[in-house]
């Protein structure tokens, strides 16, 4: 009775790691639309250190700074939320004329980023062009967005130049317009196995 537990115990365990290495097969033969060679993606909250708005983002810039000074690092950027890490933004769309309405909302994924994020990430550029040293906190508000964005909210006609609101659920009122300046391929987001959302 003991030899046909043992054997019954090697069996599920052998079954549950033959599944587990078709799953991590699987995964890797997945296109995150990114360019996961030579990347380290890593996170940092300071603001649990207590560091808020312009010296959190000023504490922030100052890493990337030191980052790109270690030899053999290529480049550096930053984002408000780590790709493929189980971690969402999302925040309601309107598009010229639509009415905010609360309830009523479509949205999208978004994150904040820094310069040259996209040829940083290796997430291919199809029109537009890239977040660049320019586009800070006190200039016009810009945003790349993604091909599933485009079909999503303009029917995959052309976006650039056109301008879309933001607002965060239960307020009143929208953020300020925000101009599309470029379309980016479709990245994943949160999750190698969810489909690319417009973001």
């Amino acid at each position: 009775m003991l030899v046909m537990s043992k054997v019954a115990l090697c069996v599920l365990l052998l079954t549950g790691a033959g599944l587990f290495v078709r799953t991590l097969s699987n995964l890797s033969n997945l296109n995150p639309g990114f360019n996961p060679k030579q990347l380290l993606i890593f996170s940092v909250d300071a603001s649990r250190s207590g560091y808020e708005e312009a010296r959190l983002t000023g504490l922030y810039e100052r890493i990337r700074l030191k980052l790109g000074e270690i030899p053999g690092v290529q480049a550096v950027t930053l984002s408000s939320t780590t790709l493929v890490a189980n971690s969402m933004n999302n925040t309601s769309v309107y598009l010229p004329g639509e009415k905010y309405v609360v309830g009523k909302e479509r949205s999208a994924y978004n994150m904040h980023v820094g310069s040259n994020f996209l040829s940083v990430m290796g997430i291919p550029l199809r029109e537009g062009r890239d977040i660049g040293e320019r586009d800070t906190a006190s200039s016009a508000r810009v945003a790349i967005v993604n091909e599933a964005f485009v079909k999503e909210f303009f029917g995959g006609r052309g976006a650039i130049g056109m301008q879309f609101t933001t607002a965060t659920p239960g307020r009143e009122k929208p953020e300020p317009p925000i101009e599309i300046v470029g379309v980016c391929g479709n990245a994943k987001y949160d999750s190698m196995k969810r489909e690319t959302p417009a973001t």
